[in-house]
């Protein structure tokens, strides 16, 4: 992810159990783990939400996804709900990123620290 080979990303850790939508748009995908769920943007930014950087090693009850593909959804809806006792218990990283799919088709990205937003320029 650091290295930006899916795209631009930012990274957040959950302050609670709720994994909502860093933009408005339509449920594109969801990964059968379900720690993996992607949203094609009215603009055309095409944005997925990874949970936690340790997927393969999640046994399926720590994600609770609660959109379906095709739901549309606005900015900050809730996506999921995660089990952080279960995620500390099997010392999983719970970390949140929010990766910019077609990075490519901007010319400038950047991320507001204060907002956490990211924000990208066609």
């Amino acid at each position: 992810f650091a290295k930006g080979t899916l795209g631009s990303c930012f990274a957040i850790k959950p302050q609670d159990h709720q994994i909502c939508a860093p933009i408005s748009g339509t449920v594109n995908s969801i990964a059968p783990s379900k720690h993996a769920i992607t949203i094609c943007g009215k603009d055309g930014a095409e944005v997925m939400v990874h949970i936690g950087t340790d997927s393969m090693k999640l046994s399926g009850d720590e994600i609770e996804v609660k959109v379906s593909v095709g739901a549309q959804v606005n900015q900050g809806d809730v996506l999921a709900h995660i089990a952080l006792d279960k995620f500390a218990a099997r010392g999983l990283d719970n970390t949140i990123i929010a990766i910019l799919l077609n990075s490519g088709d901007y010319t400038s990205i950047y991320v507001d620290q204060n907002t956490q937003c990211m924000l990208a320029k066609v």
